[in-house]
């Protein structure tokens, strides 16, 4: 990397064209957006030394960033719309002029900023998203920002609306609209699924070794599938040292014997509880683990051969905490990943089914929550809580495992089964999915997004089963609200 530094000083630019055309300008090297003060308050060698961990370093949190795009919650749960606490380095995308450096390669790469915003820090953040999302390494670090905190918001209504219209499918822009009751047009804007890829430093050169690892798989009325899962363990070039199954099959449906085949190694432990709970049996498990890294599996899925390598050669070549990895269905393969998926990246989503994670950064952020023991969303919580935590979850798209889905056992057993649905009489917005909004999200948009979620069960229905929804609506409401208490009470 280059050394060499070009120092713009924001109060001189009026204009996103006019920040676009100072960039371009700039010698080869690093860029660094600041004020003169702070940048003088600052040792290039300082800036030098953060940025050879990072792609984008900003201190956002302290300023607009910490507020700003809220309203994009309304039509997403993605954690990295949440806004982790300013006074700890983490991975937040919202950067802002106050304090911003990168690599002048990168602009490059992402060709500018869009001047289809009206404000600078809505252009600089589009701009630290795009990275983020096409593989770079975005890291908030507020001692960069020598100054004391201050400045007034500069993002309007209108930018936020083109965010969601650029990034969004177009039904969720019109769900924005509605719930901020926008009608306003938008600037036409070129819409840009697929970003472009960053060979960026989120992984990079070997800083460390994984030598041994626990699996940990939970299961209940699985044995059609869970021999397969284990034997695919068992098969994995790089496998585990160490294999728990936690079995909460009820008592009745155990089949004596099943376990024979893999008593003759040692490493593999059963351990069975009577009661069943998807959190508390990962989290025994957890407990029970003989080594720092841990691998959480599912019990109707078989890994493939180089999974556990590739979450290995991830772990070691990065800072990251947390490697996720894709999942397939059966007669899927490579070519059915989505474009997006097959580079690494920041994660937005993590599957507690394929997942390579420190002992250590489980138990500091409190393991899974046994709010979700019988209802979806588990993996999204741990996801939320590493991400406000500071961790790093990284997108491995070369982690790869064939999951069944099976009909009967699992989160099946405790019938759950969608987001967006229930059953005739049952509980909407599903208690686990009311819990986390109360958990995480202002109470500001807590009604606003129980009706999101109301809007949205329209597309899991038609006209007719829908209207019969509505009707039934208040009822699923009270049960929702009244199983979301008991959850409340039984969390971490």
């Amino acid at each position: 990397m280059a050394n060499q530094m070009t120092f713009i000083d924001p109060s001189f630019i009026a204009s996103v064209r006019d920040l676009n055309a100072a960039i371009a300008s700039a010698s080869e090297g690093i860029v660094c957006i600041t004020s003169k003060a702070n940048f003088e308050a600052l040792k290039s060698d300082e800036i030098v030394k953060g940025l050879t961990s990072a792609d984008l370093l900003h201190c956002g949190l302290r300023f607009e960033g910490q507020s700003a795009f809220e309203y994009i919650q309304l039509v997403t749960f993605n954690w990295n719309f949440l806004t982790p606490d300013q006074r700890q380095r983490n991975y937040s995308w919202k950067a802002t002029s106050d304090f911003m450096v990168f690599e002048k390669v990168i602009f490059n790469t992402m060709t500018g900023l869009d001047e289809s915003f009206e404000s600078l820090n809505a252009a600089l953040m589009d701009f630290s998203y795009r990275v983020m999302i096409g593989g770079g390494k975005v890291l908030y670090d507020p001692s960069f920002m020598k100054l004391s905190t201050g400045g007034t918001m500069t993002i309007t209504k209108k930018d936020e609306a083109i965010f969601v219209k650029k990034y969004f499918p177009k039904n969720a822009l019109v769900l924005y609209k509605l719930l901020r009751f926008i009608f306003a047009k938008t600037k036409t804007i070129q819409k840009n699924t697929d970003p472009n890829s960053v060979q960026g430093k989120l992984v990079g050169e070997k800083i460390r070794n994984i030598n041994a690892y626990t699996a940990i798989i939970p299961t209940i009325n699985r044995y059609d599938y869970l021999d397969k899962a284990i034997q695919s363990l068992l098969d994995a070039e790089f496998p585990p040292d160490e294999i728990i199954v936690v079995d909460q099959t009820p008592v009745a449906n155990r089949i004596d014997g099943y376990y024979n085949p893999f008593v003759s190694y040692d490493h593999i432990s059963v351990i069975y509880l009577d009661v069943a709970g998807q959190s508390v049996s990962r989290n025994t498990g957890i407990d029970q683990a003989k080594y720092e890294w841990i691998y959480l599996f599912d019990d109707d899925s078989v890994c493939w051969k180089d999974c556990l390598v590739e979450h290995k050669h991830l772990i070691e070549h990065s800072m990251a905490d947390c490697s996720t990895g894709l999942s397939l269905s059966p007669g899927q393969n490579i070519e059915s990943i989505q474009s997006i998926n097959r580079f690494y990246r920041s994660a937005d989503v993590l599957d507690t089914g394929n997942c390579f994670i420190s002992k250590s950064v489980l138990q500091a952020v409190g393991k899974i929550d046994e709010a979700f023991n019988r209802g979806s969303g588990a993996d999204d919580d741990l996801g939320k809580r590493l991400f406000l935590g500071g961790y790093s979850i990284i997108l491995n798209p070369k982690a790869i495992r064939i999951h069944y889905k099976a009909s009967v056992g699992g989160l099946r057993q405790h019938g759950a089964w969608w987001r967006n649905k229930s059953s005739l009489f049952g509980a909407y917005p599903p208690p686990t999915q009311l819990f986390s909004i109360k958990k995480y999200y202002s109470k500001k948009f807590r009604l606003l997004l129980i009706l999101s979620l109301i809007l949205k069960a329209k597309g899991r229905y038609s006209a007719g089963p829908y209207l019969l929804f509505l009707i039934l609506l208040p009822y699923k409401l009270l049960r929702s609200f009244s199983q979301e208490k008991k959850l409340t009470k039984q969390s971490n």
